[in-house]
């Protein structure tokens, strides 16, 4: 489930138009249907702030309406270190890093990142507890 919010998440920050060149980061922080999550969403595409910005609250009212209680909001670039991040799937020009993730979740967004031929990668932090 989480693998699938991550793809809506960044596909729909990749679709946006432009007209300033800049790195855009969108943190998700809070609880998920009883999980913890915190995801951050980084692009490098032609966004204007104002809309990214609408974009990423967007996305906090999809997750929500799913039952979450999550807060989403634009940062200069995501933190640093993650868990694991996964770079370029569906052919975007992003990464989305992971914070919070049991090993068993971890393990699945690293197929479905590789599914969507991203680019993984891991052990750039502890892991979950």
């Amino acid at each position: 489930m989480q693998a699938a919010l991550s793809c809506l998440v960044l596909t729909g920050l990749f679709l946006l138009g432009s007209t300033a060149w800049a790195k855009n980061a969108c943190v998700f922080e809070g609880n998920l249907q009883g999980v913890p999550i915190k995801d951050c969403s980084e692009i490098d595409l032609q966004v204007p702030p104002a809309e990214y910005k609408q974009q990423c609250e967007q996305n906090e009212k999809a997750f929500k309406e799913m039952g979450g209680q999550i807060h989403a909001y634009v940062v200069p670039a995501c933190p640093k270190p993650a868990q694991a991040s996964c770079a370029g799937a569906m052919g975007s020009p992003g990464t989305v890093y992971y914070y919070l993730v049991s090993p068993q979740d971890l393990e699945k967004k690293k197929a479905s990142c590789l599914k969507y031929q991203g680019k993984w990668q891991a052990g750039m932090s502890e892991p979950a507890k």
